[in-house]
């Protein structure tokens, strides 16, 4: 946890090339599997950072992730009405992230789209978005945002194992092992099958655990 106190705080970063360094950093102190390979690994991790810190250091890496992801999944062309509509990241509930989501996404554009951060409070505000992130504190109602959201073109992203089996796309977990806290991610391709969305080979790799059919996802409904 040392590590992650004394690093993560500053991954606030500032323009399009950091999102290499942000891999970088990801690889050193998160514990990812590469999805970008080549000279963006040599680089300096901490180059271009500011000091953003965010409720915890965990989500100063989840922030890192939230970016990843948009870089690597494609959504319908359809659920954009017009060229210049921005891709929303919708935050259910309190933003456990601060100032850094947002500054983590600075200068990054999807297709030439802007990306922008909200709060969502309501499933009406949820379902325009194209990413729905569902926080920790948020878990006792996980299941009725998801059903909601079940076959909606969106990337459903919650913080527990067990919201696969509600129909996350992804679950960002922080787990405690042997060597210390770590973020890593589970994937369901029946749920992103279902929202109509693809996801890169490359970030699949990365994850820890991808489930290919709907039953291996166990409980929910």
């Amino acid at each position: 946890m040392e590590i992650l106190n004394h690093h993560w705080p500053t991954l606030g970063l500032r323009h399009r090339r950091c999102s290499g360094l942000l891999l970088a950093c990801l690889l050193t102190w998160g514990n990812v599997s590469a999805l970008e390979p080549g000279p963006l690994l040599a680089a300096n991790p901490m180059a271009a950072a500011s000091t953003t810190p965010s409720e915890a250091p965990e989500y100063n890496i989840k922030a890192g992730y939230l970016r990843l992801f948009v870089r690597y999944v494609e959504w319908p062309p359809a659920v954009f009405a017009q060229a210049t509509d921005p891709l929303v990241i919708g935050v259910v509930g309190t933003n456990p992230f601060g100032p850094v989501l947002q500054s983590t996404l600075q200068g990054l554009k999807k297709q030439n789209r802007e990306i922008v951060v909200r709060p969502v409070q309501t499933v009406e505000e949820a379902v325009c978005c194209q990413v729905v992130f569902i926080a920790r504190r948020q878990e006792h109602d996980e299941a009725i945002w998801l059903k909601a959201l079940r076959g909606k073109p969106a990337l459903t992203i919650t913080e527990s194992e067990q919201g696969l089996a509600w129909g996350a796309v992804l679950a960002l977990v922080y787990e405690k092992t042997a060597r210390g806290p770590k973020v890593v991610f589970y994937a369901s391709l029946p749920a992103a099958r279902a929202a109509g969305l693809q996801l890169s080979s490359s970030m699949l790799a990365s994850a820890k655990k991808v489930l290919k059919e709907r039953n291996e996802i166990k409980g929910g409904s």
